[in-house]
């Protein structure tokens, strides 16, 4: 995949420099007027970052913002569409936040916990990334098994989802299990690690 992206990247690159070459006015509206140029061509005549810097960029922005998210909202839709109940109470939380005119800002999406249940509800049931992969830096002990340095581990999202011994009803859909304010429903907060934790966490994840 990196491969290919970097292709595609040299390809764009020799593309916009034969254009500034026919024209030095070109490169004159890259610096001037980038509001109105892609990202890619804005980011390659900035010249500020590597050939491999901006492939890297890419594909975090391929995989990590747009294919995670259309994914995660695909499986909402289905899931309210299915649920007619949580629709109805997740519609009466956000009328009654968002009102006639007026659009969704961080501020008012912390004023509506049962939204970020609904989400987080579906991003366990139907995880956008099934597992994730870390490899130790160092030797390390967990649970009396002795785990080496450069050692792989995997983490299967998809499989915590549904454990028994973590979610109570794991296939069915409960948002209230989420509920920061329910001791009924509390979890780990490693029950869902699905966008990751730490300085590894996912880049566009809110707590």
């Amino acid at each position: 995949m990196f491969d290919i992206a970097g292709q595609l990247v040299v390809e764009k690159h020799t593309r916009l420099q034969q254009n500034i070459n026919r024209d030095t006015k070109t490169s004159i509206n890259l610096t001037l007027h980038s509001e109105e140029l892609q990202f890619l061509p804005y980011v390659l005549s900035r010249r500020d970052l590597t050939v491999d810097e901006i492939t890297g960029n890419l594909i975090d922005l391929m995989l990590g913002g747009v294919d995670t998210t259309a994914n995660t909202m695909l499986w909402v839709l289905y899931t309210l569409g299915r649920n007619s109940d949580i629709q109805e109470k997740l519609f009466k939380e956000v009328r009654s936040v968002i009102t006639k005119g007026k659009h969704p800002d961080p501020e008012s999406i912390q004023k509506m916990p049962y939204l970020r249940d609904v989400l987080k509800e579906c991003q366990r049931l139907y995880p956008a990334v099934i597992a994730s992969a870390r490899t130790f830096g160092k030797d390390i002990v967990l649970r009396r098994y002795r785990i080496p340095v450069q050692t792989k581990v995997m983490l299967g999202f998809h499989a915590l989802s549904y454990d028994e011994s973590i979610h109570n009803q794991p296939t069915k859909i409960k948002p209230e299990r989420w509920m920061r304010s329910s001791r009924q429903h509390r979890l780990s907060p490693f029950s869902h690690t699905a966008l990751g934790f730490g300085a590894r966490m996912y880049i566009k994840t809110s707590r």
